[in-house]
This record gives structure tokens, sequence and C-alpha cells, in this order.
């Protein structure tokens, strides 16, 4: 399954999850993987701890995400003492940082809360089907090969 073509974001990411339930995601400078389950798991704790990304890193396993001031140039932290100061000549903006292990991303927001909400809506209708077979097999419903509902 792909989240997002390298064409449709600045950063160039393409992200697809595998049958092997491996997610990749590609990037300027290379690629990171981590398992398909843990990624969904560090957004559920998204979801139910935190709601949005802040400067807290909030981590699961070996993966880790945070809101980071970063210059343009090189994707270098922006240090304390000349955050707020604007006369350096360097661009920079906040950006969230995805880790996987010692390997680093770099989006925009607007890309985090993209894969964010793919990845929310997912694992909300994966919990939908998960209660919906439990009420069937406490009412006796069997799901078909024609995927009919059929009473046994």
């Amino acid at each position: 399954m792909s989240y997002i073509r390298s064409t449709s974001n600045p950063e160039k990411l393409y992200i697809v999850g595998s049958v092997d339930g491996i997610l990749c995601i590609y990037y300027d400078f290379g690629c990171i993987s981590c398992k398909t389950k843990d990624f969904k798991a560090l957004i559920r704790k998204i979801m139910k701890e935190y709601g949005c990304i802040e400067e807290e890193k909030i981590h699961y396993k070996d993966l880790s995400v945070q809101e980071v001031h970063i210059f343009d140039d090189n994707n270098e932290e922006v240090p304390k003492e000349c955050v707020g100061i604007l006369s350096f000549n360097r661009e920079s903006n906040f950006k969230i940082c995805l880790s996987v292990g010692d390997k680093k991303v770099f989006m925009y927001y607007v890309t985090w809360r993209y894969i964010y909400e793919n990845f929310k809506w997912e694992i909300e209708h994966e919990r939908k089907q998960r209660k919906q077979r439990k009420r069937n097999a406490k009412k006796g419903v069997r799901r078909t090969s024609k995927k009919r509902n059929k009473v046994t």
C-alpha cells in the first residue's frame, strides 16, 4: 500500500507498506524501514496519549517522532541560543523528525499530518472490523467466500 507519491510533496517521500509487514520510507538520501505494526503502535500511542506532535520526543521501540527546528540547507538543528534571533543568514523551519534507530527523515508538518491521518484511519477501520467480527461471532454469523453474511 502506498501512502505518498514522490511528486506530491516537497520532501520527495515515497512510503510503501509491503506484504511482509515492513514499512519502507524512501527519501532523497536513502531509505528507512520498520515493521508496519511498530509504526502503527507509534501512531496509536500518539492518538491515545498526545493527539499531536510537540517538542517532546515520542518513542516506541526504535521509532521516535518529534518536532524540531532545523536549518533548511543541511537539516541540522538550530542551536537553542539562536532561536528567536533573526540575524543569522540561514533559512530555518520547524519540521517533524521521524527516526528509526539512528536514521532520520525530516518532513513538513503537513506531510506528517497526511501520513498520521492515513494510519489513524487504517487503525480505526481495523478496530471497527474487529468489533464487527466479535458481534457476528456472538450472533452466529460467519463470512462466506462471496463476502455475504450467512446465519449458521
